[in-house]
């Protein structure tokens, strides 16, 4: 593609802004657990396919508005998933807590590419394409929204039957904090390393999954916490 064309394609996700409305509307009609759910699922699919055309693996004639329309699809699941994680970061946080915890919430969404990325590279070998990238994200679409929707969350005719109550302490807040920062010194230790790493550059790249246990126990362990 020329790089014009590729423009247009990352300009459509302005587009997905301006439909933003429509996400939240359907977490406050159909629940959290619907909303995250339906948002990992579909994530997964649009992502999968987005890949598939990217990668030629189905030939089409009109590759542009193709990956454009995925793209605000894209865009539109991830709001899903979003706005459900804040409705629930909201109505959980306690009085006098919500920012905080929003901001919490905000926070590991911001890193979330970067922990992509440090997965992604930790994994991948010389040969592989950077376009490989999609089918990790697509696979946290399904472990990091639609699994814990489906196993966790109740509906909303459940959550409308009781009365919540707020046990959010200052130890769930010291908890997340922490692993933001610890988060945030392993993505940019990694890319640091990256560019002084002279065997990655002459070629040589050798899979760390030690990198990865770590990023996922900082990551999803600070988050399965609050069960306990």
């Amino acid at each position: 593609l020329s790089q014009v064309q590729l423009d247009g394609i990352s300009a459509t996700f302005f587009i997905a802004g301006l439909l933003s409305w429509l996400p939240g509307l359907v977490v406050d009609r159909m629940g959290t657990k619907f909303s995250m759910a339906a948002g990992g699922l579909f994530g997964a699919l649009f992502t999968m396919a987005y890949w598939i055309v990217a990668c030629k693996l189905i030939v089409v004639s009109h590759v542009v508005p193709l990956l454009s329309v995925l793209a605000v699809c894209i865009c539109l699941n991830c709001a899903l998933i979003i706005g459900s994680t804040f409705k629930l970061t909201l109505i959980c946080g306690g009085t006098g807590t919500s920012g905080a915890a929003v901001g919490v919430a905000k926070g590991f969404v911001g890193l979330g590419a970067g922990l992509y990325a440090c997965i992604f590279q930790a994994f991948r070998t010389t040969h592989e394409s950077s376009l490989d990238f999609l089918p990790v994200v697509a696979t946290f679409f399904i472990i990091c929204a639609a699994m814990p929707a489906l196993l966790l969350l109740p509906t909303k005719q459940q959550v409308a039957s009781y009365p919540v109550k707020s046990e959010t302490t200052p130890l769930h807040f010291r908890i997340m904090y922490t692993s933001l920062v610890a988060l945030g010194i392993v993505i940019v230790g990694t890319s640091l390393s990256d560019l002084a790493d002279k065997k990655k550059k002459a070629g040589i790249h050798h899979q760390q999954y030690g990198k990865i246990a770590l990023i996922l126990t900082l990551w999803l362990g600070s988050i399965t916490a609050f069960l306990f």
